[in-house]
């Protein structure tokens, strides 16, 4: 793929990938793509590091959280526009977000999967940008944010997946599965999971299927533990909760907490759901039996897990609440304007975005705030590293990062 020149701060270039709440429907076809479209010579990714964000709410589990703090001081700067504008990641109005494996960052712009160097790093790799117009459907965008390991970048189209070569954005291989856009892939102990109309695990070497299932209705999110696969089912039939066993088989199913329009998150001995209709459930893991379940209300927005907390907006997503993992216990609320995003974790601070209050940092046992700027645009979900925090700005569309001055 062509190289292409890139503007360059003293943070660095950051990079985004996509995130939606679109869901599409069609026909599912397990079928081995053309022959080459498959790279035989690869070998399985490898796990990356607590520090990176390699995919949607950071990890398989979804848990929007990693255990090192931000290198932040308590008065960052909004340095804004660091990469791209109306016309580059993703245009007005995108919710497009950010993730980062290793040394790179990754964003998308309509058909178009580009890599960057990470916030503070100078790999001194190339950048590249690669077109997926002849792996998608005409006009299509990516819709859901793409997850990446060592070796490959793991993009859903709106009928396939698309696993790209992280050192030039050459095609590794393209499977047609479904629907893949209505989930973000999730890559846990050597398998590639997928999900829309069917959930099915892959190699993320070859792309071969190893397994599929069919769900009957449309997936909006898929997390995994390692020996258990959830997948949120909403907008058509019952909605509510599928667990099946890493090996494709169905452990239980929750159809009476109703739509869930965002992937679960997993914590140490509880599966957390937001409903769609208004509550956070905490279902324990092996059997799918209620833990406990709030009354406030939560906004369909996946929740963060971290240290015997767990992170949601509420109501109509313009307070953020944290409750107590194992016993649902609220332990403080604080009001963030209208939020659209989920919270993300860092150490002891949680991060917040809001299209009306901008970036607040709160302290995560209490929720003080440690401090607030001003970003009135913030609707894609947070990206924090040691490079600063990187969001896309749906005003003009650009990746702005938050990082001391």
């Amino acid at each position: 793929m062509p190289s292409t020149s890139v503007r360059t701060t003293r943070r660095g270039i950051l990079a985004l990938a996509g995130s939606s709440l679109l869901a599409g429907c069609s026909t599912f076809a397990a079928t081995a793509g053309p022959a080459d479209h498959t790279d035989r010579s690869a070998t399985a990714g490898q796990p990356l590091t607590d520090a990176d964000w390699p995919t949607f709410q950071h990890d398989a589990a979804r848990t929007g959280a990693r255990s090192k703090a931000l290198p932040l001081g308590d008065a960052p700067t909004v340095l804004g526009g660091v990469y791209g504008g109306r016309s580059k990641p993703g245009g007005r109005g995108s919710t497009l977000a950010p993730i980062r494996a290793a040394s790179s960052l990754y964003y998308t712009s309509g058909s178009t999967v580009v890599r960057r160097d990470a916030p503070g790093v100078s790999s001194g790799a190339r950048p590249w940008r690669a077109s997926l117009d002849r792996q998608m459907n005409d006009g299509a965008s990516v819709r859901k944010t793409p997850a990446a390991d060592d070796a490959r970048v793991y993009v859903p189209a709106v009928n396939s997946l698309v696993a790209l070569n992280r050192t030039d954005g050459s095609v590794a291989w393209h499977r047609h599965v479904g629907t893949p856009s209505s989930a973000s892939p999730a890559i846990a102990a050597g398998t590639l999971y997928v999900a829309g109309n069917h959930v099915s695990a892959l190699s993320p070497a070859t792309g071969r299927v190893r397994w599929s299932r069919e769900t009957d209705q449309v997936t909006q999110g898929i997390a995994v533990d390692g020996a258990r696969v959830y997948v949120s089912l909403g907008s058509s039939g019952k909605g509510g909760l599928l667990a099946l066993t890493s090996d494709g088989k169905e452990r239980w199913t929750r159809f009476d907490i109703g739509h869930v329009y965002a992937a679960p998150a997993v914590g140490p001995e509880r599966v957390y759901v937001a409903r769609r209709d208004g509550g956070l459930v905490a279902l324990d893991p092996e059997t799918g039996s209620t833990r406990w379940t709030t009354g406030t209300g939560a906004s369909p927005q996946t929740p963060s897990v971290a240290d015997g907390l767990v992170f949601v907006t509420t109501g109509d997503g313009s307070v953020a609440a944290a409750y107590d993992a194992k016993s649902g216990r609220q332990q403080w609320t604080v009001e963030t304007g209208l939020s659209v995003t989920p919270p993300a974790v860092a150490g002891r601070t949680v991060y917040l975005g809001s299209t009306g209050d901008g970036l607040r940092a709160v302290d995560a046992a209490t929720g003080e705030t440690r401090w607030h700027r001003s970003a009135p645009s913030v609707e894609s979900p947070l990206l924090l590293s040691d490079g600063g925090i990187a969001y896309v700005d749906s005003s003009d569309g650009g990746v702005h990062v938050v990082a001391d001055g």
